[in-house]
């Protein structure tokens, strides 16, 4: 029974903390809107996603697969009508959740983009560079940032940054391992984290409903002193740092280790989520530190800031790991959603306010949960079928998109049924004409610039997206090459002598697959679609990546030349060659042998294959494109936020605290 409390004050102390991060997420959007609070049709958002989705939208249709390995390979990220509608309708949902429920809504967003189809590290670095950008705007324009402890910030980041370097560096590593056991990882975090807070929502819930409202855990005990933030007070281990001196006489103290080891942990979690954090900050410094709310408040924004931003840069974007497009059509939707959300607070009851929370949660939970069996299928770790754990995805994606969207149409079926009640009173016909017609220019300019993003006018022929796509399509690739460290590792296997029979496609295949073998001295006869082979596996593995490396490094024409078919068509049939010899090995129960080859498989010919055309590189050679990609990300949406705050004023839509 003491377990069980201590469990449900845990959950207590996570949803303060949640609750509190949703108030610095409202009070930042109401600032990006001119410190006032303002409403949007959806329609508006519309608008721009159409124009993308046309302007966009393109295939090159080959016969040949545009990538090998499927969606969790190493591959480019490429632009979809389904991927960047999802993030706007991500965006909004987020912002809804944290505007009407009261809670950080970032819970949902990677969840979401791998549901989508995104990659798990690219949701991640997705997610957190959309919180940065909030995060900057909301900083230049806050008002409230005196209540900031420098030292207690400056300490913490010590361990925050500490932490989302050895977060990043932990999920790129994976990431570098397996792309299907980075999905696999970040998925089982997610699931053990909204787990635990699902089961205590729902019991939450249900006791309010029954009238258990248990008051005082809704009093203000966080401006006394908890227990802990009483014992850990009373530690003197230097260096002692002083805070809170507007709060108590003589302000608190507290040794700088426990402020080192928090950052740790929130800059680990806020890494490997793809979160800003603030749902750890606030137990952690109320409950555990002792730290007033007051104080926490101010040096939760200030770690946001930091910590997202330092994740998102160093230890995704400059590795390629930033969906350049997600992040914009989040921000948009996001910035709409809490204004809404917060909206529809005044006529909703604080019951099914909690219930949605619950609802969410498990809604979550359940996605990443029916997630993990196709994760470890294709890993190999469970004995299902394949398409026994495709069925149960699609299952925990449509449930949760069912919940998320059910939820999202209700808010704003709530919003337009209020309408009338909503509208202010106190703006003169003048005024509103006058905040009609700034609404209308800015939007005018908005769209305009839109027209010249989707516009091919950039380097290479192609719209401002996906130029800049593109460019971390590069630095991705950069961040991709493992050739070098393949062929060293082939070395191992010089004078191994394998004997496999592989089954292709179609004779054709069989008989130009034939030629990859022969030329790395092999013996090969062909029967029909199939190949029997025996040789080196040292020098066929040596072959295939001195193949892929002409490929990665896009001397195509090398191959084509070599064999006398296209280059794609090169690596497309060496992949299939190895596919099947990995099969044939393992039968063989030659293990070993088989997972060299599957790597080979995965982490050269993949990647060689699937980034051909695109030229590798480093963010350092694209610092200051990087770095002004970023600035005009903030400004235009910053922008866009205005346009229509100022439309819809003149409307007489308004909402204050």
């Amino acid at each position: 029974m003491k377990r069980m409390s201590c469990m449900e004050e845990f959950y207590q102390m996570l949803i303060r903390g949640s609750q509190a991060y949703a108030r610095w997420d409202l009070e930042t959007s109401t600032t990006i809107l001119k410190s006032r609070k303002r409403m949007a049709v959806l329609f508006l958002l519309l608008l721009p996603i159409l124009i993308g989705g046309i302007a966009i939208a393109a295939g090159d249709g080959s016969n040949l697969p545009e990538v090998l390995g499927g969606k969790k390979a190493y591959m480019p990220s490429h632009y979809t009508n389904l991927i960047f509608f999802a993030s706007i309708f991500v965006g909004i949902c987020a912002g809804l959740i944290t505007g009407c429920i009261g809670a950080g809504g970032g819970f949902i967003i990677a969840p979401a983009l791998m549901s989508a189809g995104v990659k798990g590290i690219l949701a991640v670095g997705t997610d957190l560079f959309h919180i940065f950008a909030k995060a900057i705007m909301g900083s230049v324009l806050h008002k409230k940032l005196g209540n900031i402890s420098i030292p207690l910030a400056g300490t913490f980041l010590i361990g925050s940054i500490t932490g989302a370097t050895l977060g990043g560096m932990l999920n790129r590593y994976i990431y570098d391992l397996n792309p299907i056991l980075s999905d696999l990882f970040i998925s089982s975090v997610y699931v053990l984290i909204l787990g635990f807070l699902s089961f205590y929502a729902l019991a939450d819930y249900l006791k309010a409903r029954k009238g258990e409202t248990a008051k005082a855990k809704r009093s203000s005990r966080d401006e006394v002193i908890p227990p802990m933030g009483k014992r850990l007070q009373s530690v003197n281990l230097p260096p002692m740092l002083t805070f809170d001196k507007g709060v108590t006489p003589g302000g608190r103290k507290i040794s700088a280790i426990f402020l080192v080891l928090s950052g740790l942990i929130v800059g680990l979690a806020a890494a490997i989520m793809g979160v800003g954090g603030g749902f750890l900050t606030f137990p952690i410094f109320v409950y555990g530190l002792g730290v007033s709310s007051m104080t926490t408040v101010g040096t939760d924004i200030f770690q946001i800031v930091f910590t997202a931003g330092y994740s998102a840069l160093s230890q995704y974007a400059f590795y390629g790991f930033v969906f350049y497009t997600l992040a914009m059509g989040m921000l948009l939707g996001s910035l709409i959603g809490v204004q809404v959300g917060s909206l529809i607070t005044k006529v909703v009851p604080g019951i099914m306010i909690r219930g949605f929370f619950a609802l969410a949660v498990t809604a979550g939970f359940i996605n990443r949960f029916f997630a993990l069996p196709e994760k470890l299928q294709e890993l190999g770790y469970i004995q299902i079928t394949k398409s026994t754990g495709a069925l149960l995805n699609t299952i925990g994606n449509c449930l949760f998109f069912i919940v998320i969207g059910g939820f999202t149409i209700w808010v704003f079926y709530v919003f337009f049924l209020n309408l009338s009640e909503l509208k202010a009173e106190d703006y003169t016909i003048s005024m509103r004409k006058k905040l009609k017609v700034r609404g209308v220019s800015m939007l005018l300019v908005f769209f305009a610039v839109l027209a010249v993003i989707f516009t091919p006018i950039f380097p290479g022929k192609v719209n401002g997206l996906d130029y800049m796509d593109n460019l971390f399509n590069m630095i991705s690739k950069g961040s991709s090459y493992f050739i070098p460290a393949a062929l060293t590792n082939s070395e191992k296997y010089a004078g191994k002598m394998i004997d496999v029979t592989v089954t292709l496609a179609d004779e054709k295949q069989a008989t130009d697959t034939a030629q990859l073998f022969k030329a790395s001295g092999a013996e090969v006869s062909v029967s029909g679609k199939d190949l029997v082979v025996k040789g080196d596996l040292g020098r066929i593995m040596k072959a295939s990546l001195e193949d892929a490396d002409r490929m990665f490094q896009n001397n195509g024409k090398q191959l084509s030349d070599k064999y006398g078919m296209s280059a794609k068509q090169v690596l497309l049939n060496w992949w299939t060659a190895f596919k099947g010899m990995t099969k044939d090995l393992t039968t063989q129960k030659d293990f070993k042998q088989a997972k060299a080859i599957a790597t080979i498989q995965t982490k050269a010919l993949e990647p060689a294959y699937n980034y051909d055309g695109v030229d590798a590189g480093d963010y350092k050679a694209n610092f200051f494109l990087l770095i002004a990609a970023l600035i005009f990300y903030v400004i235009y949406t910053l922008w866009y936020g205005f346009g229509i705050m100022y439309l819809f004023e003149g409307f007489g839509l308004k909402i204050g605290h």
